[in-house]
């Protein structure tokens, strides 16, 4: 029966190990930790343990060579045992890794989230861990690309509404710095569900790139789109008519209102905004069009410029009103991209010149894949709601049913 410690003898050691230089007692005790599971390894693959003497051994030990591996708690010496005949490498690690990967998914999270290579470098020296540098990081994000390829390809739900829209991102190509386009995609599907459905990087936003976008979505599925919001770019729009071509479009009210700013005068901005959210927070497409012509003759009167930008607008930007109205605050504009598009460029701005249009590629990936996890147990329209969308009729289905009611009723 084994004795208990004395008291004493208890204080006195956890003393010494507190007044000792814990981390570094941790590294020496994972180091010890590591060499005991290396150990067992080569015994099994040589067929003898240290030092014993089996006359069917496979061969004889010769040596060591160290190895250096960045922890969490630090550099790590790694005495890896080497063969005489043969070669013999620890399962824990990764050939040509000096850092385990543990840590590697670390650094790639708080990139991802938006800290500097400069940052993470500091930071794990603080750490006691060296050799992070930005070389280090940018070659552990090309781990990403397996997993942001993977992502690309998966296949996609049919969704009623899709939301497109770009944002401009500085990539060095060929010695230049060059502005490439980040293209996204949001759908919602018929299960009220935020969907993300696709980005890509491309030199510009021309009607080919934005096709070939498109037409990409559609072969991983995307089908019964009802509506297409975005903004007014002559490529986008033309390639969504040549895709989506039974789709209604509805242009982004809130690009409109930037276009109808930038034709007065800074003091007549909010005079101007607040005429357009007249029409647009009218109750139905009939009240709305009157609304619009009201606000067109108080425009010509007031200010031509924006009078005409709105009149070759058309009612285009009045598309949302012929939707479901639980949906209509939520299908007159481009928001819900313009938020995603705000959270990649509070992180890009961090990196500000990519290397190359992977790299830009990898970290957009990374980012998207973040949010389209949190979106998968979230509702973006109600189940409900969205049944009526699927059901054109349904209207007109609840009108006579209760005609019929009251005619029994009468």
């Amino acid at each position: 029966m084994t004795a208990k410690p004395k008291t004493g003898d208890f204080t006195t050691t956890l003393k010494r190990l507190v007044a000792s230089d814990l981390p570094e007692a941790m590294r020496l005790q994972a180091e010890e930790m590591l060499t005991t599971l290396m150990e067992g390894e080569i015994s099994d693959q040589i067929g003898a343990t240290l030092h014993a003497k089996e006359p069917d051994r496979n061969t004889h030990r010769n040596g060591y060579r160290i190895r250096k591996l960045e922890t969490q708690l630090g550099s790590l010496d790694v005495h890896i045992p080497r063969m005489r005949h043969g070669t013999y490498y620890p399962s824990f690690l990764e050939p040509h890794c000096r850092l385990h990967s543990s840590l590697s998914q670390v650094v790639m999270e708080a990139y991802t989230q938006g800290v500097s290579t400069r940052k993470i470098d500091e930071l794990a020296q603080a750490l006691g861990i060296s050799g992070i540098s930005k070389s280090a990081v940018s070659r552990m994000l090309e781990s990403l690309s397996e997993g942001v390829a993977e992502f690309c390809r998966r296949p996609l739900p049919p969704c009623p509404y899709v939301f497109l829209d770009a944002r401009y991102e500085n990539v060095r190509e060929h010695g230049c710095i060059v502005s490439k386009a980040v293209l996204l995609a949001v759908g919602v599907t018929t299960q009220g569900r935020r969907e993300l459905l696709g980005y890509d990087v491309s030199a510009n936003e021309s009607e080919g790139t934005w096709k070939a976008f498109l037409e990409t979505l559609v072969g991983r599925g995307l089908s019964e789109v009802q509506l297409v919001i975005s903004d007014a770019h002559g490529g986008l729009r033309r390639a969504i008519q040549q895709v989506f071509t039974a789709s209604s479009w509805q242009r982004c009210s809130i690009h409109l209102g930037r276009n109808l700013a930038t034709e007065v005068s800074h003091r007549h901005r909010a005079e101007v905004l607040g005429l357009l959210k007249l029409v647009t927070t009218s109750p139905d497409i009939s009240t709305a069009r009157e609304q619009l012509r009201t606000v067109l003759k108080i425009l010509h009167r007031r200010h031509p410029k924006a009078a005409k930008v709105l009149e070759d607008a058309g009612e285009d930007f009045l598309a949302f009103f012929h939707f479901p109205d639980a949906h209509r605050r939520k299908l007159h504009s481009t928001n819900l991209v313009e938020r995603l598009n705000r959270e990649i460029k509070r992180r890009t701005r961090v990196v500000s010149i990519f290397p190359s249009g992977t790299s830009l590629l990898n970290l957009v990936g990374a980012i998207l894949e973040h949010y389209y996890i949190i979106w998968a147990g979230e509702s973006y329209m109600s189940h409900d709601s969205m049944s009526v969308l699927l059901d054109p009729l349904s209207d007109v289905r609840q009108e006579l049913a209760a005609c019929g009611a009251n005619s029994e009723t009468a």
